[in-house]
C-alpha cells in the first residue's frame, strides 16, 4: 500500500505519466490512451527479449510495435525503481505478507488438509467441495492480509494526529471480500482497531488510469520477491524500504509478516 497525502497525488501522478511518456516516446498523454506501467509486464518483456523469445501482441502494442534493445528495458526498470525510491518522505509504504500454506496449516488446518486430499487423489465426486474449499481458503487469507494492512493504516493515521484517508484498490481484486473486512473493523468487531480514520468505503478502480495503484504494484512486486527470495528482484526492497512506516523499525509496523515473522528472510535494513 502506498499512502500519499492528498496534496501530493496530482504532482506525483503527473511525474509518473511524464516518466512513462518519455520512455515510450508517446505523443499523446498516457492517461488518455490508457497505458499501464506494471512490474510483472515489464519483467516479462525483459525476460522474453533476453531469451530471444516472442513478445505477445499486447506487449508489442505497449511498445509501439517495436522491440527495444535489452539495455533500454533494463534502463526503464532501473528508472522505475529510482522513481519510487525518490518519492517525497511524506509518501509512506505499508505492506502485509502472508505465507499461505503456513497460514492455512495454523488457522484452517482441517479445511486445508481436506482440500489437499481431494486435489492429490483427484476425487471427481468431491469436485464441488474442492472448489468451495479453494474459494474459502483464498478468501480467508486475503481478508487476513487486508485486515492487517488496514490496521497499520489506522495506526499511521493516528500517528498523523487523526488524519483521514480513503483507500483505493485495484479492481482486479475481490472488492466484496475486502469491503466486508473493512466494515467489520469500522463496526468495532476487531480486537485492536476500529478503522475509524478510514473513509467509509474502499474504492476500486482501474490501475490503467491510476498512477498510485501502478506504484503500489511495483511495491508489492518488490516485497513478494524479497519474501520468496527471487534472485532478480530481491535487492530492490532495500532500495525502497526507507519509505516504510517507522523505518528502520518496519517489522510489524510498516511490514507485517503472517503468520510467523521468523520464517521470513531478514529485512534489508
Amino acid at each position: 500500500m502506498v499512502v500519499i497525502p492528498f496534496e501530493y497525488v496530482e504532482p506525483i501522478s503527473k511525474q509518473w505519466w511524464r516518466f512513462v511518456k518519455q520512455n515510450l516516446s508517446l505523443i499523446d498523454e498516457p492517461p488518455v490512451i490508457g497505458v499501464e506501467w506494471k512490474s510483472a509486464d515489464m519483467y516479462d518483456i525483459y525476460r522474453r527479449i533476453r531469451g530471444n523469445g516472442t513478445l505477445r501482441l499486447d506487449q508489442l502494442r505497449f511498445l509501439q510495435q517495436r522491440t527495444p534493445p535489452l539495455v533500454e528495458i533494463e534502463a526503464w526498470i532501473k528508472g522505475t525503481w529510482d522513481f519510487i525510491s525518490g518519492l517525497p518522505p511524506e509518501v509512506i509504504f505499508l505492506s502485509s505478507v502472508v505465507k499461505k500454506q503456513e497460514y492455512w496449516l495454523r488457522y484452517c488446518d482441517r479445511d486445508y488438509k481436506t482440500f489437499r486430499i481431494i486435489k492429490k487423489h483427484g476425487m471427481e465426486h468431491e469436485l464441488k467441495r474442492y472448489h468451495q474449499l479453494r474459494t474459502h481458503l483464498k478468501n480467508d487469507v486475503q481478508k487476513k492480509a487486508f485486515k492487517w494492512l488496514l490496521q497499520r493504516l489506522q495506526y499511521l493515521m493516528e500517528d498523523k494526529n487523526n488524519s483521514e484517508t480513503i483507500v483505493i484498490g485495484d479492481e482486479m481484486t475481490d472488492p466484496g471480500q475486502l469491503k466486508e473486512c473493512q466494515c467489520y473493523m469500522q463496526a468495532g468487531y476487531e480486537r485492536y482497531t476500529s478503522g475509524k480514520n478510514i473513509v467509509n468505503n474502499v474504492v476500486f478502480g482501474s490501475s490503467i488510469y491510476n498512477p498510485p495503484i501502478q506504484i503500489a504494484d511495483w511495491l508489492a512486486f518488490a516485497v513478494r520477491n524479497w519474501a520468496i527470495q527471487a534472485r532478480h528482484t530481491k535487492e530492490r526492497l532495500g532500495d525502497i524500504i526507507h519509505q516504510f512506516r517507522d523505518y528502520p523499525n518496519v517489522a510489524g509496523r510498516g511490514i507485517v509478516l503472517i503468520p510467523n515473522p521468523h520464517r521470513f528472510p531478514n529485512l534489508p535494513l
